[in-house]
């Protein structure tokens, strides 16, 4: 029988060799992803062989995101948030996780956890539409600009229903009512209003005063884009 040192501690081959087949299973719906776990296994298993390579593959799958959110290049950086991505792609049950790094302690992981969770929305907005009613109670009172901006495309992404389509509009107008926001957050805000002007869940007239406010934002960026929107709703006039 195979003899381990002291200070290895790997899974029972059964269990880590079950563990790999029920991520393949997983990642056969994410196509994109598929390349990706079997690249890893494949270099693991060269280097490593495939009991240990299954223990090495099963502690990067479960290395935790705030971990792994807070390391990673510079801290204005996005640092690994492609790889919490992955992992949230291939196991829908840690997107609980990626949420609760929204609240963590540190303001980059805060931050990356908003650009991960935003950018899962992209492919599956179904995942975050559970979510909507939560992250109207639980994070519309966050100031900071990176969260918000995030909130405010995540908006236009997922089927709300009337009630949150009516909260978030609320939310929206807030944040534009100042010309002290955010540019980005200015940016997210009006593109999300404008989208549901198109869908007649805002009114012209009331979209209108808050691209005026933009007007005087120090942004040109900001201003600018407000004031295509004037002229697009003019043209509906």
């Amino acid at each position: 029988m195979e003899r381990r040192g002291e200070n290895e501690e790997f899974l029972p081959l059964d269990a880590s060799l079950l563990y790999i087949g029920r991520r393949i299973i997983f990642f056969a719906s994410p196509i994109p992803c598929l390349g990706t776990l079997f690249g890893r296994l494949r270099i693991y298993a060269g280097k490593l062989g495939i009991r240990k390579a299954a223990d090495w593959y099963y502690r990067d799958m479960t290395e935790k995101f705030s971990d792994m959110l807070l390391v990673g290049g510079k801290a204005n950086s996005l640092g690994r948030v492609n790889d919490v991505i992955e992992r949230v792609l291939a196991d829908q049950d840690r997107l609980e996780e990626l949420y609760g790094c929204m609240f963590y302690g540190d303001a980059w992981v805060r931050m990356r956890a908003a650009d991960a969770f935003e950018k899962i929305c992209r492919v599956h907005p179904e995942w975050i539409a559970p979510y909507i009613d939560r992250i109207e109670k639980e994070l519309s009172t966050s100031t900071q600009a990176s969260i918000q901006w995030h909130l405010a495309q995540i908006y236009r992404q997922v089927e709300l229903t009337d009630v949150q389509k009516r909260a978030a509009v609320r939310w929206l107008r807030h944040l534009l009512s100042t010309p002290e926001v955010d540019w980005i957050v200015a940016a997210n805000a009006m593109d999300t209003l404008r989208q549901f002007v198109d869908e007649g869940t805002v009114l012209p007239k009331d979209f209108r005063p808050l691209l005026m406010i933009q007007r005087e934002h120090r942004s040109n960026a900001v201003i600018k884009r407000a004031n295509k929107y004037l002229a697009a709703l003019d043209v509906l006039h």
